[in-house]
């Protein structure tokens, strides 16, 4: 009860993690009082309920924290733009959980890498100094996502201020408070590439964050190479299949025969997930199949897959990009890419264990795009996204649901 379960999973299966905080402390004994504090802390401020869903829209909006680029050495980069904070106590237990949403988002869709914080203090005051905040945000590092600060660049203080970071510093071990750099225009490219830098900063990057979606939706997780991933040992799919059983029995999801398929003339049998609610949508460029509704069956402990077919019916290429509200539930793979006329791309939708019972209130958005121009890199994808008129990308919407599987029917 002191844990959560998945946290236990991660222990078990990830050498990575451990071996921060092994980095973290001086001795063995110290780094296992260090992991299990941080498990109860984990569990007690509820790090897996955190969600972009559950955290106000007006966090997003607001643009004051934000993931974006990368520095030199390849660690992703979080961004405080300090004069859009004003310090306010009463929204401070939302603005934790905020900031852990992003701290956990980039630990894990960037496992094995240390991120870099830039504190962007142009044009900021006292007003805008949130001595509690940072208090929090250092002591995460310290204690709760250990190893993982590769630098905290602090761009154009004010004089002000200076006091203020001189207190701060003392919060921080010896060995942190080196990777705190103040840099100004001219030096903040020893640490980020120009065209990884924004224009504001004296870079090339013209990005304008705005909300929806989340300015790192398009990276994909290093951890899992884009195409079918493995399947886990206690896999189950979207029909009920368990991977690692040797003689797998497949189980109807709602127990629909095929002849009551065959009577329902709004199924689509290209559909590859073998559910009775899986009727097709035809979009402008995409059939998407199911769509409606994700149908995953439930099994205790067990990872589960679902499959988005999504065939382009036009005679262009045509891109796609795979969105949810609760990325922290799921993986998907491939979740963006390109496709060419008349070819059907599986999308493999994941769902995490321990996630079943909140996925009702879960959605999915796919967009689509007419391509013009041949798509080489993730990179060139990413672009077309971020230039493309609104009125070109296609939307379509689904819903999610879980259910209990059904045993005994074959």
């Amino acid at each position: 009860d002191l844990f959560d379960p998945r946290d236990i999973v991660k222990v078990r299966k990830d050498d990575e993690y451990l071996e921060n905080y092994l980095l973290a402390r001086p001795t063995p004994e110290a780094a296992y009082d260090m992991l299990v504090s941080a498990l109860k802390w984990r569990k007690e401020f509820g790090v897996y309920d955190i969600s972009e869903s559950s955290l106000p829209v007006s966090m997003f909006e607001k643009g004051a924290l934000f993931a974006h680029n990368e520095d030199k050495e390849g660690h992703p980069i979080l961004i405080f733009i300090a004069k859009l904070h004003k310090k306010d106590s009463s929204k401070y237990q939302e603005l934790c959980r905020f900031l852990v949403f992003w701290l956990e988002r980039l630990s894990t869709r960037h496992q094995g890498k240390q991120m870099t914080i830039v504190f962007d203090m142009l044009e900021t005051g006292l007003g805008n100094m949130d001595m509690d905040f940072i208090r929090f945000l250092i002591n995460c590092f310290k204690n709760y996502f250990p190893n993982m600060l590769a630098y905290l660049l602090v761009y154009e203080m004010p004089w002000i201020l200076n006091t203020a970071w001189k207190i701060i510093k003392t919060w921080l071990p010896p060995d942190s408070v080196k990777k705190i750099k103040f840099v100004n225009r001219s030096e903040v490219q020893q640490y980020i590439a120009p065209d990884q830098l924004a224009t504001r900063m004296g870079g090339t990057d013209t990005f304008q964050y705005t909300y929806p979606p989340l300015p790192d939706d398009d990276l994909p997780n290093p951890s899992t190479p884009r195409g079918t991933p493995p399947e886990s040992p206690n896999m189950v799919r979207a029909n009920g299949e368990v991977s690692n059983n040797p003689s797998p029995r497949k189980v109807s999801i709602l127990g629909t025969s095929y002849f009551q398929l065959k009577s329902n003339p709004g199924y689509d049998f290209s559909c590859r997930n073998g559910s009775a609610e899986a009727t097709a949508h035809q979009g402008q460029l995409l059939k998407i199949c199911p769509g409606d509704v994700l149908e995953f069956v439930n099994a205790e402990g067990a990872e589960v897959q679902q499959v988005l077919t999504l065939t382009n019916t036009t005679a262009g290429t045509v891109a796609f990009k795979v969105k949810t509200t609760s990325p922290e539930k799921y993986r998907v793979r491939p979740s963006s890419g390109p496709i060419a006329p008349g070819v059907s791309v599986d999308v493999n939708v994941f769902l995490q264990p321990g996630h079943q019972a909140s996925t009702p209130r879960d959605k999915f958005l796919v967009l689509s795009m007419e391509v013009q121009q041949e798509v080489k890199n993730t990179a060139e994808l990413a672009a077309l996204w971020k230039s493309a008129a609104k009125g070109s990308v296609m939307e379509h919407r689904l819903g999610t649901s879980c259910i209990t599987q059904v045993k005994g029917l074959q």
